[in-house]
């Protein structure tokens, strides 16, 4: 697998893509194959960059997509997935879930250990997973077959005083919504959700 040269993808990104200082459009040339960076070891403080840094490179892309001209007549369809996204402070349902934690500790005599688990289906296997990811600064997308487990986390959530924001969630709902912003007609075939019909 070839390695990236982070220090030319850094200079392109920053650039906003400019051809000058990306020498090309294709990707190609922003990796290196002996650079001895791979793409899950950016060296340290790659990603510290100042606001005005962050706020320029944004800048830069609102305008690229300003450019963007979508004919008249634009049609889509999408029926993959659609959910309802809850967004909220993940430290907080920790806290939370605290006393069924220590109380689970205690009942089965080990302490949670941050490893990944292959399936999640105990409060214990997300716990551990979910602690792992934290500590390495990961994030993650995870499926589970429990029911219990999953109207653990909805029950306590919503009967709690945790601030969560509802919105439409799945691959395809947010591509909908973008081709909506471009301009497009969209029809969308999913179960239907109060915060899908708003």
């Amino acid at each position: 697998m070839s390695n990236i040269n982070f220090e030319n993808l850094q200079k392109c990104i920053f650039s906003g893509f400019d051809n000058e200082v990306c020498g090309s459009k294709d990707a190609e040339d922003l990796v290196s194959k002996d650079s001895g960076q791979n793409m899950t070891s950016a060296p340290e403080g790659f990603f510290k960059h100042s606001e005005d840094e962050k706020n320029a490179l944004i800048r830069r892309y609102l305008a690229q997509e300003s450019e963007i001209k979508v004919p008249a007549d634009c049609a889509i369809g999408v029926g993959y997935n659609m959910c309802t996204d809850i967004n909220f402070k993940a430290v907080e349902l920790i806290n939370l879930l605290e006393p069924k934690i220590l109380s689970m500790e205690k009942q089965e005599g080990k302490e949670i250990k941050p490893i990944v688990h292959a399936e999640i289906s105990t409060l214990r296997e997300f716990i551990e997973t979910f602690a792992y990811q934290f500590m390495h600064g990961a994030n993650s997308e995870r499926v589970s077959k429990s029911r219990d487990l999953f109207y653990l986390f909805l029950d306590s959530l919503r009967e709690s005083e945790i601030t969560r924001r509802e919105e439409i969630g799945g691959h395809s709902a947010v591509w909908a919504l973008r081709a909506q912003i471009e301009g497009c007609k969209v029809y969308a075939a999913a179960q239907t959700t109060p915060v899908i019909e708003n």
